[in-house]
């Protein structure tokens, strides 16, 4: 009996320890573990893991700003070069960059950054050449700055001006005709803004056609130049400009733009353009010449360079003449689609004018059997 309760004491005493020894195993020796949040049984969830990172990157951005987004030039002279410069600051905590490459709207405005990367709190330009151009009147120019700065990736700076000429010319066009003296030719005014005392020294035009004496040695704030037309050079070179030098502190020179009426003109085109014609079936146009000046018209000859226009009928009605043309479209020569002439006409008074003719010949669209 006593032998049997021995057994059962040692035997109570080793399932205790046993007991204790499985609870250490299963939770360790600090105790039972506190439970982990899972989606499923192989994927712990950290909640707070991604928005601290998010926050933290926010934090460590960089931010641009600039003290001004628009500068204004104000007045200026024609063709002068204004400078001027965009002050920015990196007022995040993380590296600003900007593309060198800063875009503008046109040629005439130039950027300048010196270089690509500021530090948090380091200021930098960016600097702005703007040449002006020709005609008065109020100008707006863009850049575009690309930085890095995630709330302010395009930057577009802004400038204006007032572009105002320093020395004005009237008349600011001149229309001349042929048939009058001196070609009906106004004179011309210079005169500074400023009061500004200045000399020509040199006048010039299209072709040699007008020209004018002046005294270079002279200084004044005033000139009135009465021009002189040659009426043969004139002829050749029917538009273009007379340009006058001067030497004002803020104007290099004036010009101004002429046009002349010219004695002969064809309606209702000089240039016949002809679409979808066949090789060798004739296309009949008919023209007009006529004199600006109402002075009776004389053909001297007609002919055609090419030979392909035909003039069918020539009919005389006061200061005009009636032209009945007949045009045939040679063979077609290879793949050239486009054919060529041109019926020069010369005037009894010496002038020469040329209806010129521009002819496409109609495509052949074949359409493709479908094989049953």
């Amino acid at each position: 009996m006593k032998c049997k309760c021995l057994i059962l004491a040692v035997f109570s005493v080793s399932f205790i320890l046993f007991s204790q020894m499985f609870q250490e195993d299963a939770f360790g020796a600090e105790g039972p573990k506190p439970a982990v949040k899972t989606v499923d049984s192989e994927k712990p969830v950290l909640d707070a893991a991604k928005p601290v990172k998010k926050a933290e990157d926010q934090r460590l951005s960089p931010k641009i700003v600039f003290d001004n987004l628009v500068h204004d030039f104000g007045i200026i002279d024609p063709k002068s070069k204004n400078t001027c410069e965009f002050k920015f600051t990196n007022k995040g905590l993380g590296v600003l960059k900007i593309d060198k490459k800063i875009t503008a709207t046109c040629g005439c405005t130039v950027p300048q950054l010196t270089k690509e990367g500021y530090a948090p709190g380091e200021s930098g330009v960016i600097k702005l050449t703007y040449t002006a151009g020709k005609a008065p009147g109020a100008t707006t120019k863009r850049i575009h700055a690309h930085t890095n700065d995630k709330n302010n990736t395009k930057v577009s700076l802004t400038i204006k001006a007032k572009i105002e000429l320093q020395v004005k010319c009237t008349p600011a066009k001149m229309e001349l005709l042929l048939k009058k003296e001196n070609a009906n030719s106004p004179e011309i005014t210079i005169q500074s803004v400023d009061g500004e005392a200045f000399a020509i020294t040199k006048f010039d035009s299209t072709g040699k056609s007008i020209t004018a004496d002046f005294d270079p040695s002279q200084r004044k704030s005033k000139y009135v130049i009465k021009p002189k037309v040659d009426i043969s050079k004139l002829q050749k070179h029917l538009n273009g400009t007379i340009q006058i030098k001067i030497d004002h502190p803020r104007c290099g020179s004036v010009s101004v733009p002429f046009s002349t009426l010219s004695e002969y003109k064809i309606v209702p085109s000089s240039t016949i353009v002809l679409m979808n014609t066949k090789p060798e079936e004739a296309v009949e146009r008919e023209v007009w010449i006529y004199n600006n000046y109402e002075q009776e018209v004389q053909i001297e000859s007609l002919t055609s360079k090419n030979g392909i226009i035909k003039v069918m009928e020539k009919k005389k009605d006061g200061n005009r003449y009636k032209l009945a043309l007949e045009i045939v479209p040679p063979a077609i020569k290879g793949k050239k689609r486009l054919f060529t002439d041109d019926l020069i006409v010369k005037m009894k008074d010496g002038n020469t004018l040329n209806i010129k003719c521009r002819g496409f010949y109609k495509r052949n669209r074949t359409k493709s059997k479908i094989k049953s």
